[in-house]
């Protein structure tokens, strides 16, 4: 029990000393006039993001941008495969060829590295707070018409979303579903699929319809929209890691350009004061964020649905919540409530 205690420690010392040296790597790279590109919302790399750098790539990355005023996304330097940021610092960082040997050369017996298996991973990019946003959100918009008012207000309580968000959210579900309507009458048809609260087109359907007028304040409006940025890009990133597929004829860009086109959009979209804001001017931004999200999901693997990583957060997080409630109220409901989440291929269906 105490050797095992003992190695554990000495993993958490490695995993802490690889953070220091990227930080001290980051910081040099930042004081040569260069830039460092982040997530929206994250002012410094945190340890999740730094746990996710794969040293080749952001080796490979520094050469590349070596002069005054260049940029690296640390996203694009992350782990893919089957690695993760639990990954035991001791082992030797080298990059794996599609054979599964290591690029530098014939492996030797104590540092054999596996074959990377490419699987989906659980890290979502998002923080515990803005997965209970979105679980909230996911389960308002998909228990509109009918659904028991008291299960929606006991998971509200759960996920610990004030009233006064959670009338938010309802109030801007009604707005979008509005306009949805309103399209539906004019071209007859829906501009979403059939499964869309339940996927990435909710975020970005509130971001293209979603205004400062429909809020009490601006500020409440700019907290919204971060939430639903940051959401959109690090879930569309993850995506990418994921299953990046070979884009169709009329999308021939890269992942790496297309992501930057979604970042320049949602960039236009950040107005920070309401002396600054333009409608048309963000209407036209949000759209553009639309369009290249789009394209970006044409390319990937899970489409317009969350990565396995976030729907098993998601799933996670509501059926505990339900499950609680559930026991609650002595084990019967008056109907039954069937969860869903995801699209077509649902990780999760629970009839409770």
């Amino acid at each position: 029990m105490s050797q095992h205690l003992s190695r554990e420690k000495d993993k958490a010392g490695l995993l802490e000393d690889r953070r220091r040296l990227l930080e001290y790597v980051l910081d040099t790279y930042k004081a040569q006039g260069c830039k460092l590109q982040l997530p929206i919302g994250m002012n410094a790399a945190e340890p999740w993001l730094l746990d996710a750098v794969d040293v080749t790539a952001l080796m490979s990355a520094l050469h590349h941008s070596s002069t005054s005023g260049s940029t690296i996304d640390l996203l694009l330097c992350c782990k893919q495969g089957s690695r993760t940021a639990t990954h035991d610092a001791s082992r030797r960082v080298s990059s794996v060829d599609d054979n599964g040997m290591s690029a530098g050369g014939a492996c030797d017996a104590d540092y054999a590295e596996v074959p990377s298996l490419q699987l989906p991973q659980l890290d979502t990019g998002l923080s515990e707070s803005e997965i209970k946003d979105l679980a909230y959100l996911v389960f308002a918009a998909n228990c509109q018409g009918g659904t028991d008012e008291e299960l929606l207000s006991t998971v509200r309580h759960q996920l610990d979303v004030d009233e006064g968000r959670a009338t938010e959210v309802a109030q801007l579900l009604l707005v979008v579903n509005d306009t949805l309507g309103k399209m539906n009458e004019a071209t007859g048809r829906l501009p979403v699929s059939e499964g869309w609260t339940a996927t990435l087109e909710l975020p970005v359907c509130l971001l293209g319809v979603v205004l400062p007028k429909d809020f009490k304040r601006f500020r409440s409006f700019v907290v919204w929209r971060d939430t639903l940025s940051h959401v959109l890009l690090a879930t569309l990133a993850q995506s990418v890691r994921d299953g990046w597929l070979t884009p169709f004829e009329g999308n021939p860009s890269s992942a790496k350009q297309l992501m930057a086109r979604l970042k320049a959009a949602l960039r236009r979209c950040d107005v920070r004061d309401a002396d600054d804001f333009d409608e048309e001017e963000y209407r036209a931004a949000s759209r553009a964020a639309g369009e290249h999200a789009y394209a970006i999901v044409q390319c990937t693997a899970a489409r317009w649905k969350f990565p396995w990583g976030l729907r098993a957060r998601l799933c996670e997080m509501l059926l505990r919540y339900l499950e609680v409630w559930l026991l609650d109220c002595g084990g019967h409901l008056s109907q039954p409530v069937v969860l869903h989440v995801g699209q077509q291929q649902n990780i999760c269906t629970a009839t409770l």
